[in-house]
């Protein structure tokens, strides 16, 4: 049995655990897709009585896409059960977020980075968990 999600999916999901948890209650559901791997993921939880809502827009471009950040503050209707949403942008290290609104967060992806123009795949360094024996 195949996979459902090609991997650049399961790094989108895996660096939006790291801010909204999945233990702290977050439930991540994708909104819209963009051009390339850009999207909008709608991350959700129920606190106190509420549903919190944060529209996080993952771009791996260096400039911020404005076609989906006016698409994702675009409103949608609410019931008495949801909080006003809040806004956030994942993008990669170094990417230019100087434009963004200043009620939109930004939150800095760590396995991805830009060079330059070009986006790299930051990787764990290897942790060496033996020693070597000495030679006797």
């Amino acid at each position: 049995m195949g996979s459902q999600h090609d991997i650049m999916h399961r790094f989108v999901l895996q660096e939006i655990g790291r801010y909204f948890s999945a233990s702290d209650g977050w439930r991540v559901t994708p909104e819209k897709q963009g051009a390339g791997y850009d999207s909008i993921q709608s991350v959700e939880r129920f606190r106190n009585g509420k549903v919190e809502t944060v529209k996080v827009l993952v771009t791996f471009s260096k400039e911020i896409p404005h076609d989906l950040l006016k698409e994702m503050k675009h409103p949608v209707a609410a019931d008495a059960m949801h909080s006003r949403p809040l806004y956030a942008v994942l993008a990669p290290a170094h990417a230019d977020l100087s434009g963004l609104p200043a009620d939109v967060r930004a939150y800095e992806m760590q396995a991805f980075a830009l060079d330059g123009n070009e986006l790299v795949w930051l990787k764990k360094p290897i942790r060496k968990t033996e020693t070597p024996k000495a030679a006797t």
